[in-house]
C-alpha cells in the first residue's frame, strides 16, 4: 500500500531576484524519497508488476480465498471432517465467530495500510472510527473461549483509540500554540499506553502458566 503513498514536492521559487524555480520538483514516495511516482521508465513503473502480484495473490487474494473456503463449508464447519482441516481458522472461537481472524486481518489493514489514502486532516478521525467499530464488534461477538484473551484483545483496541485520540490532542494543542509545552506529558502518556499493554500482556502469561499447571496437575491425578 505505500508504493502508492506519494508526495508531491514543489520547487521553490527564488527570490534572489533571479525569479526561477530551484530545487527537484515532481512527485515521489514518502517512504524513500529517491524513488519518482510514476515516472516513465523509472525504478517506480519497473517494480509495479511485482507489487500488483503480490497485492492480488497476497493481501487480498489469501483472505479472500479463506473467506470462500469458510463460506462454502459454513454449514459443517464443526462436523469432524471440517474441524480437522479448517480447525486452526476458527478453534480458538466461539460458535458464531469462526470469522473473527479475518476481521481482526481486515481491521490492522484498514488502520495501518488503506488509512494513508484518506487526506491528511480526516485520516486520525477514520481512524478513531475504525476502533470504536472494532471495540463495539468485538464486544458484541466476544469471540474468544478464554476471557483472558477477550481481554487482552479489549484491552489493545481500547488503548489504540486512545493513542488515536492523542492525534487529536497534539493537532488541537499545535493550532492553540501551546504544544511545545505540553509535548512532554503527552509523550509520557504514550509511553504509558504501551507499557500498559505490556504490563497486561505479561499478566495474562502468568495467569495461563498457573492455569496450564493446575491443568496438568489435575490430568495427572
Amino acid at each position: 500500500f505505500y508504493y502508492f503513498n506519494h508526495h508531491d514536492v514543489k520547487s521553490k521559487y527564488s527570490t534572489n531576484g533571479a525569479g526561477a524555480w530551484e530545487g527537484t520538483s515532481g512527485k515521489f514516495l514518502r517512504s524513500d524519497y529517491s524513488i519518482e511516482y510514476q515516472k516513465a521508465n523509472g525504478t517506480w513503473v519497473e517494480f509495479l508488476p511485482w507489487t500488483i502480484l503480490i497485492l492480488m495473490v497476497f493481501v487480498f487474494g489469501f483472505p479472500l480465498l479463506i473467506i470462500a473456503i469458510l463460506l462454502k463449508n459454513r454449514h459443517h464447519l464443526h462436523s469432524p471432517h471440517n474441524r480437522r482441516r479448517l480447525g486452526f481458522i476458527y478453534k480458538p472461537f466461539v460458535r458464531g465467530a469462526e470469522f473473527w481472524e479475518l476481521h481482526e486481518v481486515f481491521r490492522k489493514m484498514m488502520l495501518m495500510s488503506i488509512i494513508i489514502f484518506v487526506p491528511d486532516k480526516t485520516r486520525t478521525p477514520v481512524a478513531i472510527l475504525i476502533c470504536v467499530l472494532a471495540i463495539a464488534s468485538l464486544n458484541y461477538t466476544r469471540p474468544h473461549k478464554n476471557s483472558i484473551v477477550f481481554w487482552v484483545a479489549e484491552t489493545s483496541f481500547i488503548l489504540t483509540a486512545f493513542k488515536y485520540l492523542a492525534c487529536i490532542f497534539i493537532v488541537a494543542q499545535e493550532d492553540m500554540k501551546t504544544y511545545d509545552t505540553s509535548k512532554e506529558s503527552l509523550g509520557w502518556v504514550l509511553i504509558t499506553l504501551d507499557v500498559c499493554m505490556m504490563l497486561v500482556s505479561l499478566v495474562a502469561f502468568v495467569v495461563f502458566a498457573v492455569l496450564l499447571k493446575k491443568s496438568k496437575k489435575m490430568m495427572n491425578e
